[in-house]
């Protein structure tokens, strides 16, 4: 398996091609009964992208990283702090059939309180993050679901889902519309898309289709490193042709004010269809 996953503290299954670390609430593996590639990419020699010493915190390669309550460079450290603290496990629990795993994290950081609630089942992975604002305050908050999604190769994928809709393109600064047909993944691929709806990556080297569904999302993040973009990233960038990541978000101009008291539910939902 590379590094291995059960090493983390936390919560898996079927030698680890499900598991769901405590640290971060950060799900590192899923796979499908039926598939013979893993859903979710992670680095194959290295499981933390961070030292283990880093004055913020560590944080955890790969998977699904909870970027909360900032994305990006809303705060310090980079996408917030929830990926680099150990979250509390409140419960896990099988179904009768030992076919469903449901595990929950709660954390609380400046008044937010979070719970995060993963589902994995032979077909479908969904993942809740619902935080709630307990200070006196309106808080401005940002989250994501950082999705790494394995693919055969990256430059033989495509997105569908994302036709006409208006998005920022990080790499070169600008706006832009999505054009019609499907999308490609290339060098400088870092778009932060306004869509709401349901979106599908193409994966024919490995004959499927990931579905990714959404809820209190308002964007989808669609990224993938490059050494020649973003040199910083080491291990990340060796294996820039394994991933591509789709990620649920609400970020920049679309952060929550949200108000005392208030709660909010982002939910990403994925599941595999074979193409051939």
């Amino acid at each position: 398996m590379g590094a291995e996953l059960t090493a983390l503290e936390g919560v898996g299954a079927d030698d680890g091609r499900w598991w769901v670390a405590d640290h971060g609430s950060h799900v590192m593996a899923w796979q499908p009964a039926a598939s013979d590639h893993p859903v979710l990419w992670h680095a194959p020699e290295s499981l933390w992208e961070s030292a283990l010493d880093d004055q913020d915190g560590a944080y955890l390669r790969g998977g699904v990283p909870i970027c909360f309550p900032w994305f990006g460079t809303g705060g310090t450290p980079a996408h917030g702090l929830a990926r680099r603290q150990v979250w509390e496990r409140l419960d896990e629990d099988w179904s009768d059939d030992g076919a469903t795993l449901r595990v929950r994290h709660w954390l609380i950081h400046d008044q937010l309180e979070a719970f995060h609630t993963v589902t994995m089942t032979p077909d479908s992975l969904e993942l809740v993050l619902e935080f709630t604002n307990n200070s006196p305050d309106e808080q401005r908050v940002e989250a994501a679901h950082h999705t790494y999604l394995a693919v055969s190769d990256v430059t033989r994928v495509s997105i569908d889902g994302l036709a006409g809709a208006p998005y920022w393109d990080a790499a070169r600064d600008r706006r832009d519309v999505i054009p019609p047909g499907p999308v490609s993944i290339h060098p400088r691929t870092d778009a932060v898309i306004d869509t709401t709806g349901v979106v599908r990556l193409g994966d024919p080297g490995w004959g499927r289709s990931i579905t990714v569904e959404r809820e209190g999302s308002p964007q989808v993040v669609v990224w993938n490193s490059r050494p020649a973009v973003d040199p910083g990233l080491g291990v990340t960038n060796d294996h820039w042709r394994e991933f591509v990541c789709i990620e649920s978000a609400l970020c920049r101009e679309h952060a929550l004010p949200l108000a005392p008291g208030a709660t909010h539910r982002l939910v990403t939902r994925l599941t595999v269809t074979p193409t051939q």
